[in-house]
């Protein structure tokens, strides 16, 4: 089991966003509201709350949270999963909502930035959008010299002809091994 201070460190690494959705008080009240319809004691509601964050901070899978629910709180498998329904979708889905809401609209702040600095690129077209280093004009230069100049192939030679011809000989064949009129590693049976 996580304790209450390894949980918030979690929940405080997560972004602003997620950790602003978890701690709506939107949320609480869902969760209380939930709590109080499914008439779980106070030690369950604070269970069902621990179990919902360690949830929404990523510490637990969502697939294993009917499960944990029905131990953690001693429900049956019908309770469990009515509760769960009931935490998807007054908690769950909230909190998807709004994290995906402020994405998008961190999404748009991102694409604004991203086309107010390509059009100042384009504009200020004069200058060079990636500078070049000395070790950058040295290559390109370099490669402009090697492309430009015409390449000299060596001639053959009357020497290199005679080894090549001397390679393409046939190669004298191995010599087999003798054939045995007996076997010479069968062993001699007394």
């Amino acid at each position: 089991m996580i304790s209450k201070e390894e949980m918030e460190r979690k929940i405080e690494n997560l972004p602003e966003n997620i950790r602003t959705a978890i701690h709506s008080p939107e949320v609480t009240q869902n969760i209380r509201s939930i709590s109080s319809s499914h008439r779980l004691h106070i030690d369950q509601a604070g269970a069902l709350e621990e179990e919902i964050m360690m949830v929404m901070a990523g510490i637990k899978g969502a697939d294993d949270f009917v499960d944990n629910i029905e131990n953690r709180l001693g429900l049956s498998v019908e309770e469990a999963v009515n509760l769960a329904v009931d935490v998807n979708e007054k908690v769950f889905a909230i909190t998807r909502k709004s994290v995906m809401d402020a994405h998008r609209d961190n999404e748009d702040e991102n694409t604004n930035i991203l086309r107010d600095s390509l059009m100042a690129e384009i504009e200020d077209s004069r200058e060079p959008s990636v500078p070049t280093t000395n070790n950058q004009q040295a290559a390109n230069s370099f490669i402009s010299d090697k492309l430009t100049q015409t390449v000299m192939l060596p001639s053959e030679t009357s020497e290199q002809k005679e080894g090549e011809k001397n390679q393409n000989k046939p190669q004298p064949q191995e010599e087999k091994p003798k054939s045995y009129a007996a076997d010479p590693y069968r062993e001699p049976l007394n």
